[in-house]
């Protein structure tokens, strides 16, 4: 859960990462190989059983909202806002 919160999409960024921290980790210094966090955040989201720590929707409460475009941005609102207003279309 810790996961989901602070990224986005941990499943998506965990195979997509083109891992820019993992040059500057020290723990390659001790043990030759960098810490892969992509990979344990990978493993997390597609193993993490999370379904029953997931926020609730909310509520039919009368109110929509639109998110222009597909990108990171509009599908992080989107994500977001479904606590809130349970109805939000992605155009």
């Amino acid at each position: 859960m810790v996961n989901w919160e602070s990224n986005v999409f941990p499943g998506i960024l965990g195979r997509t990462c083109d891992r820019p921290c993992e040059p500057a980790c020290r723990r390659g210094r001790i043990e030759e190989k960098p810490v892969a966090i992509c990979r344990l955040k990978r493993v997390a989201a597609t193993k993490g059983d999370i379904e029953h720590l997931m926020p609730e929707i909310a509520p039919k409460n009368g109110k929509r909202v639109a998110c222009i475009g597909g990108g990171p941005a509009s599908l992080t609102v989107a994500r977001d806002l479904a606590l809130w207003v349970p109805r939000c279309c992605l155009r």
